[in-house]
């Protein structure tokens, strides 16, 4: 009965989730779609902070796309703050007149943006990283949903810069797929995060909360804080960055890993909105349901599942001695899962066509709406589905045990 507790798990939360995702999509289709970015007459002053640590070779393309916003030029202050860098970042951004360029030798890029803020003097922060680039209409379509004044920070659509491997069209497919996501979670006021993509936060209100250094992810620190005095953070769909995305497995797994170990570390600093009745979606759905939980099923699925063929292939290797080479090779191969085991076991093919199936069609329809991926980019969705998920997990098993162990973290 053990072995069959995380099929159980994962089918019904995979069920639970995507039916979830379904029904707000719907309810709030004509919404997400059709709610378009507000124009202000008066367009605020605008501070655009860029933390930057050796970052000289892409520092140069996000200038120069800062430097074609449609946005007044009287009106737009950009903001470089190199965080220690030893590769010539400074130098590289100091070619951009209109870039105002601080250097400071802490290293944290919390401490850069505390520093690039102390400078700044717009009524409007944007957060921008020095490896993210911004189409020339994304800040003027964003400034106009802080005429609500509950609103305290807006996000955009993030887009792969280059796609030229398959772990890069992977995480294209990734990021289409949660633009939309953060659409509905922003339609429901439980957004809670400001990546570092030209995120746009009120002055006023950073002043409240201020750039914390005690997680790996202060975008999402800085967003829960946020919400917990009042604020909401919506998504602008329609306004949209590109970013530069690792190209190698090493580069992605120091980013994973990072971000999963940052949101650990949020959901215990801010583990009072948990079951927090001021915050109904996010505090009793979105982050114990939808987060915590899932989080914790997928983990004990994937590290039951390598325990057991660990166990299996150590009692295979023991017994090696006393067979005959040939009986050797067949051990090692019968360690490995069977194919075969998708069809004869009844519960191994309910979580397999339930659960694959239904979020398939969450993607498809999520990149129906968001747009932004190719036909023939959406042939690698199943793909995407059975490897970059099944690789995620084990980041988010390498994560808690160093999470737990408390391994060194770097910026």
């Amino acid at each position: 009965m053990l072995e069959l507790l995380p099929v159980f798990l994962i089918t019904f939360f995979g069920i639970f989730l995507n039916m979830w995702f379904f029904m707000v999509t719907f309810e709030n289709l004509h919404t997400s779609i059709l709610l378009k970015s507000k124009i202000t007459r008066r367009l605020p002053r605008v501070s655009i902070l860029i933390p930057a640590h050796n970052e000289a070779a892409s520092i140069g393309d996000t200038l120069r796309s800062v430097s074609k916003l449609d946005y007044p030029k009287s009106k737009l202050e950009v903001i470089v703050v190199d965080n220690a860098s030893t590769d010539g970042t400074a130098e590289a951004a100091k070619r951009f007149s209109f870039a105002k360029v601080i250097k400071i030798d802490k290293k944290g890029k919390s401490f850069a943006l505390e520093r690039g803020f102390r400078s700044s003097h717009g009524e409007v922060i944007g957060i921008l990283d020095a490896d993210t680039f911004v189409t020339r209409s994304a800040l003027k379509k964003m400034v106009g949903y802080f005429a609500d004044p509950m609103i305290g920070a807006v996000t955009n659509n993030i887009r792969v810069d280059e796609k030229k491997n398959l772990l890069s069209k992977f995480q294209h497919i990734e990021y289409a797929a949660s633009a939309i996501s953060k659409k509905l979670l922003s339609i429901l006021d439980a957004l809670y995060i400001t990546p570092g993509t030209l995120s746009l936060v009120r002055r006023d209100a950073i002043k409240k909360v201020g750039f914390s250094s005690d997680t790996l992810t202060e975008d999402m620190d800085m967003a829960l804080s946020l919400i917990k005095k009042g604020y909401k953070i919506f998504h602008c769909l329609d306004a949209e960055v590109r970013t530069i995305v690792p190209k190698t497995m090493r580069e992605w797994a120091l980013q994973r890993i990072r971000w999963y170990r940052g949101y650990m570390e949020n959901m215990s600093k801010h583990r009072d909105l948990i079951f927090n009745n001021k915050h109904m979606v996010l505090g009793w759905f979105v982050i114990p349901i939808s987060g915590l939980l899932s989080i914790a099923v997928g983990v004990y699925t994937t590290a039951y599942l390598i325990g057991d063929w660990g166990y299996n292939v150590a009692m295979g290797l023991n017994s090696l001695q006393y067979v005959s080479l040939v009986d050797q090779i067949q051990l090692i191969l019968s360690s490995f899962p069977s194919p075969a085991s998708l069809v004869y076991n009844p519960y191994a093919l309910m979580l397999f066509s339930v659960v694959f199936f239904t979020s398939l069609s969450v993607i498809l329809l999520s990149m129906r709406l968001v747009g932004g991926v190719s036909r023939k980019e959406m042939l690698y969705i199943p793909l995407y589905m059975m490897i970059y998920y099944s690789v995620i997990m084990l980041f988010w098993v390498v994560s808690s045990m160093q999470e737990v162990l408390k391994r060194g973290k770097t910026w």
